[in-house]
Order: structure tokens, then sequence, then C-alpha cells
């Protein structure tokens, strides 16, 4: 059996999304003089299609992570 990632990627609902998709929710607050604290969570989804029915008679595996994250930013 091998697989590879999912050639197309769609965004769908929920489970019905294919192939590989990143999406970010974020918050800045300005701490002065142009400077920011971004704060972010951000999901990342995975899928690999197998050449073999794996479990529940679904060629598709997937990885879903929610990923907290934050970061310094400056205007410019």
């Amino acid at each position: 059996m091998s697989a590879r990632p999912t050639p197309l990627n769609i965004l769908l609902v929920s489970d019905n999304d294919r192939g590989s998709l990143n999406s970010e929710f974020y918050a800045r607050q300005d701490i002065g003089g142009g400077w920011g604290v971004k704060y972010a969570l951000n999901f990342a989804f995975t899928e690999y299609t197998a050449t073999q029915r794996l479990r529940k008679n679904n060629d598709r595996f997937r990885h879903k992570a929610l990923l907290p994250s934050f970061g310094l930013t400056k205007d410019f």
C-alpha cells in the first residue's frame, strides 16, 4: 500500500474538506510606538489518499491540528 497527498484542495464543510488546508484566526493588541502583539489560532488540516481502503472503507487519512501562536508586529 502507498499513500500521497490529496492533489486537490477544496474548502467544504468540516469533514467534507479535501486536501491540505490552513486557516488562522488572530487578534492584534497595540503596545505603543507602532508595535503590537499578535495572538493567533492556526488550524492545519492535512490529508493523504491511499491506494487501498483503510478503516471504515475510507481511502483517505486526515490529521487536524489546532495550534496557538503569537508574534511581535511593527507598523511601517
